[in-house]
């Protein structure tokens, strides 16, 4: 039976009463405050795992095609956003500006979408408004959403391309199914579930759309009276089998690439803790949105005041909807419901990550509110409308509003220029408690040669949390560096007594054994590295250069093989593995292996010169 719709309920028609020019210039509003972004460069978190060092999206092929609908990787299934990776590399190459200028742009066509749909909404939900009223209220709602700082996360920070992509779908499902809901007709039933699938298929957090529509069944369209509340749940069953089939999809990304925190490291009463604490913590972050860091570091020992403060408001505010509800007013209660259902896959009852919140998860959920908002701007001004001052300072207070959210948005552009810029602002935010973004500082410093500096910054991130596992393993490796063997063998010892499975300190303390000669004692921690995790391509690399250094060279040759299966861009690998099987007396095989290490480093005069001796005189296979 074709899906059908009761009679639409407007009062009027929203598309000619809406000027097309003024989702315009919201859009261009949006283009024009995030136009700095284009300076940015790309930063070290993801964005070099989703572009510039990721050789599946190049080039754009059917093969790339495959491979997103198929891969989990970095723990996501969103194939949508890698080809939308892909199209662009394929357009502008690895220039940063056009690909941050994309994301700016989705951003601000969802700016011009949701003031179409916060238009449609309001007109059914307040009949009885002027239409110049319902424009003010949605504008006031779009300009909200577009210029809130809160936003720059999911625009300036090219590998969140996943959250514009996804709200693009999702509002455009929403005025699919307002089309279908008021007009009905089986092709706008299945545009919904094609641009639903699609969203899905951008970012798995619509999955919890379907139940919005719902509640948007309820309030404004009103819908239950006409066709009731089975024909509803009936007509949302494909939208739900979609959003299961996301929801099973990302589960096993996040659970094949160890994103999940399993119960018995963050129990069910802490989960829910945090939930309650996030509901309010976003709240906050929308009313006043100041020190926003790209990462919210969990306490170690957090004080239980905030968690029954925010248990508190979250109690507050529902029975304040429940009241008005009951008086015949569903607003708040709806807005309210809408937002707690779209923040609830990042609430925390499923921990991925170790960040307890992200501004990036603002993105869908505080559409609502900014909704709510636009209504609450329209009736202020008409109170305030009805007097020559009152009109002048509504426009003051306005205009003052906007100018305050598009500097602090510029200035949180600012933020994400560069790495260095990024976590040094994460650790400005919140110094007592930011090990993570400590961590991060020095790994820049010491990608640069600043071993100094990156000591200096991995023992704040200890100082902090004493039990953070891979800043001991990095503090390890810079004291070796820097020629602090004992420091260096003490820092992994710490280590392992923490986590006495830690395949990275077994490793890391078994080079320190192969640079002290220590060759027995090398082998022995290097094997239970590579027992700990098979795939971990550095700890069989070094094995392998053990056995070879103990003079094994058929060990040292299976064990780099299994090396360069998980690690064939390894120049070690491939050098060391021409080492041994000359050893071993197959001129060929090493042959083939200095080849592929020359390629690698052709720079390498010495090697050339090495493969050029061996293949000088008739090679025996």
């Amino acid at each position: 039976m074709e899906p059908h719709a009761s009679p639409s309920p407007l009062p009027r028609s929203p598309s000619s009463s809406l000027p097309w020019r003024l989702p315009a210039a919201v859009a261009l509003a949006t283009v024009a405050i995030y136009l700095p972004v284009v300076r940015n460069q790309f930063v070290p978190w993801d964005d070099n795992r989703y572009l510039y060092e990721n050789p599946h999206i190049t080039p754009l092929s059917w093969g790339a095609v495959r491979w997103a609908f198929t891969t989990f990787h970095c723990s996501n299934y969103h194939p949508l956003t890698w080809l939308s990776h892909a199209l662009d590399v394929a357009l502008w190459g690895l220039n940063p500006a056009p690909h941050h200028l994309t994301n700016a742009v989705l951003h601000a066509a969802n700016g011009a979408l949701f003031l179409l749909l916060a238009y449609r909404l309001l007109s059914l939900a307040a009949p009885r408004w002027q239409a110049r009223e319902v424009r003010l209220a949605a504008a006031a709602a779009a300009l909200l959403f577009v210029l809130h700082p809160l936003r720059v996360e999911s625009v300036a920070w090219a590998a969140e391309r996943k959250d514009v992509l996804c709200g693009l779908f999702c509002l455009l499902t929403c005025l699919a199914y307002l089309a279908f809901a008021t007009r009905g007709g089986g092709r706008r039933y299945g545009l919904t579930l094609a641009l639903f699938a699609a969203a899905l298929l951008a970012k798995p957090m619509a999955i919890t759309l379907p139940l919005v529509l719902l509640l948007v069944d309820r309030f404004p369209l009103r819908r239950p009276a006409a066709v009731g509340w089975s024909r509803l749940g009936a007509e949302k069953l494909p939208l739900f089998a979609l959003s299961a089939a996301s929801a099973a999809l990302t589960l096993r990304a996040q659970q094949a690439g160890g994103a999940v925190s399993p119960l018995d490291h963050l129990p069910v009463a802490a989960r829910l803790a945090n939930a309650v604490r996030g509901i309010c913590f976003y709240l906050e972050k929308s009313l006043l949105p100041l020190r926003l860091s790209p990462l919210y570091e969990p306490r170690l020992h957090p004080p239980l005041g905030p968690y029954l403060i925010a248990a508190a408001v979250v109690v507050t505010i529902t029975l304040a909807a429940v009241v008005r509800w009951r008086r015949g007013d569903p607003t708040l209660g709806t807005a309210w419901l809408a937002y707690l259902v779209l923040l609830a896959p990042v609430l925390g009852v499923v921990q991925a990550g170790r960040q307890v919140a992200a501004d990036r998860y603002t993105y869908l959920p505080t559409l609502p509110l900014a909704l709510l908002t636009g209504a609450g701007v329209a009736v202020a001004w008409r109170r305030l409308a009805c007097t020559t001052a009152g009109r002048t300072i509504a426009l003051v207070v306005a205009a003052a509003v906007v100018a305050a959210l598009a500097t602090l948005t510029v200035g949180q552009i600012a933020v994400w220029h560069d790495g260095e810029t990024l976590w040094r602002h994460a650790v400005a935010c919140d110094p007592d408690h930011a090990f993570q973004a400590h961590e991060a500082v020095g790994i820049l410093a010491e990608e640069r040669g600043d071993l100094a500096t990156a000591i200096r910054e991995y023992q704040r991130a200890i100082a902090i949390h004493p039990r953070f596992v891979d800043a001991l393993d990095r503090l390890g490796i810079a004291l070796a560096r820097e020629g602090d063997l004992a420091g260096a063998e003490a820092t992994f010892h710490r280590a392992l007594e923490v986590t006495p499975a830690d395949s990275v300190a077994h490793a890391n303390l078994g080079h320190l054994r192969l640079k002290q000669r220590r060759i027995p004692e090398a082998i022995d921690l290097l094997t239970r590295a590579v027992a700990e995790d098979p795939t971990f391509a550095k700890a069989q690399r070094l094995l392998g250069t053990a056995y070879l250094m103990a003079g094994d060279p058929t060990r040292a040759a299976a064990t780099l093989r299994a090396a360069l299966e998980v690690e064939p861009a390894s120049f070690t690998a491939w050098n060391n593995l021409g080492l041994a099987e000359e050893r071993l007396g197959h001129r060929a095989a090493a042959a083939t292996a200095y080849r592929k290490a020359l390629a690698l480093r052709p720079e390498r005069r010495d090697l050339a010169a090495r493969l050029g001796a061996l293949t000088a005189t008739p090679v025996q296979p």
